[in-house]
C-alpha cells in the first residue's frame, strides 16, 4: 500500500537512536550480528527509520480519521452507493448474462461481480436497501420488500457486499476519499515476533474497525426480475439469449410435466386405515373420511380435530366434530374440486415459507 505517499509528507527521521552507542540496556540495542558489518549496520538503521515513519503515518492516520469522522464514512459511501441503482442493476444483469458466456470480459466491471450475491432474503434496515416501496406489518416491526416494477412481494435478492476500496471504486466509477484508500487490504511481511519486518508494511486503513455494515440490497419479484433481465438483454442487442432462455424455460416444464404425468401412473398405496381411530366413538366415520381423502392425496393423513367436550359415559371415548388439514394450493385446483364434492369445506388460505396453503375442514355430524 503507498501508506508513504499518502500519508507520509511532513516526516522527518530522527537519527539519534539509530546512531547511538551500544547498550544492552537498551530496549533498542542493536543485535551482536549487526556489529562491523557495513551492510547489516545500514540494514538495522533503515529499520530504525522506517519504524519511526510507521508510527508518524499512524499518527496522520488518526488526525485523517478525526476530521474526516468514522461515522461520515459509512454515510458517505451509502449516498454515493444509493445513487448508482442503475448501475447495480446492470452489474447484476451482466454478471448474470456473463455466468451463461464466461467469454465476454466486461473489463473493469468484472471487479464488482465478487462483490454481488444472490440471496434468499432482503435486509431488515430501510436505509441499506435499493427498493422505495415497503409493506409494513402490524405493528411496523416488520416489512416486506416490494419490486418497484410490478408492487409485488420481492423474493429475489442481490447484495453488493464489496470487501475492498479498488471495488467500491470500480462500483462508484470514481475515486473515493483519502479516508478509504487501502480499506480491506491485506498486508502480510512476515512473523513479527520471530523476524524483523517492515513496520510500515503492517499499516492498515485508519476505517480499519470503525467502517462496518457498508453492503445494500435491492430485491425483485420473480416477474420482475424476469422483466428487468430481459429489458436488459433487449438493449444490449442479445435478443438470441431471450431465445435461448424461453427454449430453456419450456423444455424444463415439459420434464416436469412428464414426470408428474409418470408420478401419477404409479400405482398408489393402498389405504391403511390407523388403529388411532379406535379411541374415538365414531372411528368408521373418520377412517371413511380418510379413505376418501387417500384418493386424492395419496397418503395424506386427517389433521387437527375438534372434539365434544364431554366423553362417553360407559367407554370413555370422546366425539369427534370435526376435522381439520392444510394443503398447497399451487396444480391442485382440480384436486380441490374433488375435496369439495366429498363434502371438505375451504376456509383460508395462509402462506407458509413462501407457499400458499389452503386449509379444509370436514364436519361430522
Amino acid at each position: 500500500m503507498p501508506w508513504v505517499a499518502l500519508y507520509g509528507a511532513g516526516f522527518n527521521p530522527d537519527l539519534s537512536t539509530a546512531l547511538a552507542s551500544c547498550s544492552r540496556t537498551q530496549e533498542d540495542a542493536y543485535a551482536e550480528e549487526f556489529i562491523g558489518i557495513q551492510y547489516r549496520m545500514d540494514k538495522q538503521v533503515y529499520y530504525e527509520i522506517r519504524k519511526q515513519l510507521a508510527e508518524y503515518i499512524k499518527q496522520q492516520m488518526q488526525k485523517e480519521l478525526q476530521e474526516f469522522g468514522a461515522s461520515h464514512a459509512w454515510e458517505y459511501w451509502n449516498k454515493k452507493a444509493k445513487n448508482k441503482k442503475d448501475r447495480f442493476i446492470d452489474l447484476i444483469c451482466e454478471k448474470t448474462y456473463q455466468s451463461s458466456h464466461p467469454e465476454i470480459d466486461w473489463g473493469e466491471d468484472m471487479i464488482c461481480f465478487d462483490a454481488i450475491k444472490q440471496e434468499d432474503w432482503g435486509y431488515r434496515r430501510q436505509e441499506r436497501i435499493y427498493n422505495q416501496n415497503l409493506k409494513y406489518h402490524y405493528g411496523r416491526h416488520s416489512y416486506d420488500i416490494l419490486d418497484d416494477c410490478n408492487g409485488a412481494k420481492c423474493s429475489v435478492f442481490y447484495q453488493l457486499d464489496p470487501r475492498d476500496w479498488r471495488t467500491m471504486e470500480a462500483f462508484l466509477e470514481e475515486p473515493l476519499p483519502k479516508i478509504f484508500q487501502g480499506f480491506g487490504a491485506r498486508n502480510y511481511n512476515g512473523n513479527t515476533l520471530l523476524d524483523a519486518v517492515d513496520m510500515v508494511g503492517e499499516l492498515e486503513c485508519p476505517l480499519t474497525g470503525h467502517f462496518n455494515g457498508y453492503s445494500l440490497c435491492i430485491g425483485f419479484s420473480k416477474s420482475g426480475w424476469k422483466k428487468t433481465y430481459y429489458d436488459w438483454l433487449t438493449a444490449h442487442g442479445y435478443g438470441a439469449e431471450i431465445e435461448r432462455l424461453e427454449t430453456e424455460r419450456k423444455e424444463t416444464l415439459k420434464k416436469k410435466k412428464m414426470a408428474e404425468q409418470e408420478k401419477d401412473m404409479l400405482p398408489a398405496k393402498p389405504y391403511q386405515p390407523s388403529n388411532q381411530y379406535e379411541q374415538y366413538t365414531n372411528a368408521a366415520e373418520l377412517i371413511r373420511a380418510e379413505r376418501e381423502l387417500h384418493q386424492v392425496f395419496p397418503g395424506t393423513k386427517l389433521g387437527v380435530f375438534g372434539q365434544d367436550p364431554d366423553a362417553d359415559s360407559v367407554t370413555g371415548k370422546r366425539h369427534v366434530i370435526y376435522t381439520e388439514i392444510t394443503l398447497p394450493v399451487k396444480g391442485n385446483k382440480d384436486k380441490f374440486k374433488q375435496m369439495e364434492d366429498l363434502g371438505w369445506r375451504a376456509l383460508y388460505i395462509s402462506v407458509r415459507e413462501g407457499c400458499r396453503m389452503q386449509r379444509f375442514r370436514y364436519d361430522f355430524i
